[in-house]
């Protein structure tokens, strides 16, 4: 009879040992604890088991759940390229490119992180020095693909920024410009990054030429 009560004592402990007092703060069967009326020790596994099984007895408080990690800030760097990213450089140069489909523009390229890239919609703004557009800024959806140089980014290339011109004489006039770009990336989820750079329009290149 002592060995089922004390195994059912060991049971209780079990259930309860993440609230209880550290093994050696127990008190044992051989101890002068009170006993019952059969002579078997009473032993008091465990105050916060006795609490929960009780009338009235309630559970400890579980611990609050850890606060989620915040989602990383969307970042867009500006480039430039027909075939792969390169970053722009403020002031360079980009030659006026005159398109198979008889447009004038040029070529440049976005690099961009924390946004769902499936869904990203691009706005540039091509502006002269005194606020003037200089092109096109309809909202479309460019190709996009993971970087190549991993880390989570997207590459969309090339992205054309067409030019306020249909005719050779007509982009002759945009020769040696200032073109002040804005862009403007947002996903379908409504997250959005911008940023913006500073090139200079170079020569028109045709057909054929280099």
């Amino acid at each position: 009879m002592r060995t089922l009560a004390t195994s059912l004592a060991a049971l209780a402990f079990v259930s309860c040992a993440a609230a209880c007092a550290p093994e050696a703060d127990l008190p044992s069967a051989s101890s002068s604890s009170p006993t019952t009326g059969t002579g078997t020790p009473e032993i008091d596994v465990c105050p916060s088991y006795r609490a929960c099984t009780e009338p009235g007895g309630s559970a400890p408080a579980p611990a609050p759940a850890p606060a989620p990690a915040p989602a990383p800030a969307p970042v867009l760097a500006l480039g430039t390229g027909r075939t792969c990213f390169a970053p722009m450089i403020a002031g360079e140069t980009l030659p006026i490119i005159f398109g198979p489909q008889g447009g004038f523009h040029v070529e440049l390229a976005l690099r961009f992180a924390g946004l769902a890239s499936a869904s990203a919609r691009v706005t540039f703004r091509m502006l002269d020095d005194e606020g003037h557009a200089l092109g096109l800024e309809d909202p479309y959806e460019p190709f996009i693909r993971p970087c190549d140089a991993g880390g989570g980014y997207s590459d969309a290339v090339p992205i054309y920024g067409y030019l306020d011109a249909t005719f050779p004489g007509e982009a002759d006039a945009f020769v040696g410009e200032t073109m002040n770009i804005a862009a403007r990336v947002e996903d379908a989820l409504g997250a959005a990054v911008e940023t913006s750079g500073v090139v200079i329009l170079g020569a028109i290149l045709y057909p054929g030429s280099s």
